[in-house]
Parts: structure tokens; C-alpha cells; sequence
């Protein structure tokens, strides 16, 4: 019984975290001459045809549980000039890849603006929502600075865009190294925290790493019984899930 509640939390946690696909094969590695590997002045440049590949890490009680490994991709599949009141935004339509090449349902719309990286909604394909320019990841940003972040998401079942949750978004640290098996990165780290759901106690702690100018590097997930998390106290024994770069293309 132990047993099946750690994989039905992981998989919980594995549905919740966002932009994590299962492509089959990578393809137009880093190794393309037409792929960058950096690109000044943005948090996350958001040309059509970039992508980050990535792996991702179950733990359970400090080990790796080596049956929840997978890989995804975050892809910039294009980008558009979107209207919103009379202002004009070129905004990047970002969505996941899964297994045999079939693209999420959704894709959420990305502006690089003057703080940072910005959300503007998302597209399914059987609604939409477009909303004002709001701030996700700022940048540049100092240590300790929050600020409130609107959620949204998409039900399959009644086909519908809905605002969830109003996150609070925190950065943590700067200059942070983070390791991954194809470079370590310096990075800014962001963190927010919720509560999945009404069955699982526990709150889940995110930490967000983006390398400026490359994008999103990795993500560390803790759980705690508390709101409060600090990111120098984290602990292996509450660590849930790792996701850490293994390939990446910018234009």
C-alpha cells in the first residue's frame, strides 16, 4: 500500500509540473551549426524552433526511483504579433512535445518585456485566453522580491481555459550553480510553493533555475508539511523530483 501511494504521488506530481513531455528520439541537437548557445539581453529567448530537452528524476526517501525516469522537451513551436488593447506584442507560443512527435493540446504565450518574461494566456484547441501582459520570472531581479503570479489551466473533460491559482513567486538566490549533465549553468532561482489537491497534505515546493540569455535549466521539487521553505535548508529526504537540462537549441 506504501508503495502504491509514493508512485500515485510522483505520478501526481509528474501530471502537475508543467512543460514535461516523452518525445521518442531527440533530434536537432546542439550539435546543429544553426543552434546558439546564448543569447544576450533575454531570461528566455523565445525564437521559433527552440527547445530544451530535459530529463526527469523521481525520488523517493533520497533515491532515485529509476522506473519514473523520462525525458521532455519545451519547444517555441512559433511566434506571433498578438493585439491586446491596442498594443501589439510579438509573443512566442510555447508547447510540449510527446511521444511520437504528437504536440500538446496547449500552448501558453510567452512576451519577453521590459521586467522579464511574461504570460499572456493560453491556446487549446477548442478555446482560448488572452489576457494582459503579466510578469511570470523577473529579470533582472534581486534576492528576496515576491510577487503575485495568476494561474490557468486547461480541463480536457469540459474543454475549457479556467484561472486556478494565485501563485506567490519568490526569488531565492543568484549566481547559483546548478549541475546538469551537459554543462553546470549559473543560475537564478525562483520558488513558489501549493497544495496539489485535498487528498495530498503536504506542500510542494518548486524551485525554478534559469540560466539568463539560455532559459530554463532545471527544477527541484521538495515536499513539506509547512508553507515555509527556505532554499539553503533544503534536504534530500524531502526531495520529490529533479529535472536538469541534457540538450538545448536557440536561434
Amino acid at each position: 500500500m506504501r508503495q502504491d501511494m509514493k508512485h500515485l504521488k510522483i505520478l501526481s506530481l509528474i501530471l502537475i509540473i508543467l512543460f514535461i513531455g516523452c518525445p521518442d528520439s531527440p533530434n536537432n541537437n546542439n550539435e546543429n551549426e544553426d543552434c546558439l548557445k546564448y543569447v544576450e539581453g533575454f531570461l528566455e529567448p523565445i525564437s521559433e524552433g527552440n527547445y530544451w530537452e530535459r530529463e526527469q528524476l523521481a525520488y523517493y526517501a533520497g533515491q532515485i526511483d529509476s522506473s519514473l525516469t523520462l525525458t521532455g522537451r519545451i519547444i517555441i513551436e512559433g511566434v506571433m504579433s498578438l493585439s491586446i488593447n491596442n498594443t501589439v506584442y510579438l509573443v512566442g507560443l510555447q508547447r510540449v512535445i510527446y511521444p511520437g512527435g504528437i504536440p500538446n493540446m496547449v500552448a501558453n504565450l510567452l512576451w519577453n518585456g521590459p521586467n522579464g518574461l511574461y504570460y499572456l494566456g493560453m491556446i487549446a484547441p477548442d478555446d482560448t485566453l488572452i489576457l494582459e501582459p503579466s510578469i511570470r520570472y523577473k529579470y533582472p531581479v534581486d534576492v528576496g522580491e515576491s510577487w503575485s503570479v495568476q494561474c490557468y489551466d486547461y480541463d480536457p473533460y469540459e474543454r475549457k481555459i479556467y484561472l486556478s491559482d494565485t501563485l506567490v513567486y519568490t526569488c531565492v538566490a543568484q549566481n547559483e550553480p546548478f549541475i546538469t549533465p551537459i554543462d553546470t549553468f549559473n543560475t537564478i532561482v525562483y520558488h513558489y510553493y501549493y497544495h496539489p489537491a485535498e487528498d495530498i497534505l503536504e506542500f510542494w515546493h518548486s524551485f525554478q533555475y534559469f540560466s539568463p540569455g539560455i532559459g530554463p535549466v532545471g527544477t527541484e521539487v521538495y515536499s513539506s508539511f509547512d508553507t515555509i521553505y527556505p532554499y539553503k535548508s533544503r534536504n534530500v529526504k524531502d526531495l520529490d523530483l529533479i529535472i536538469r537540462l541534457t540538450d538545448y537549441c536557440l536561434h
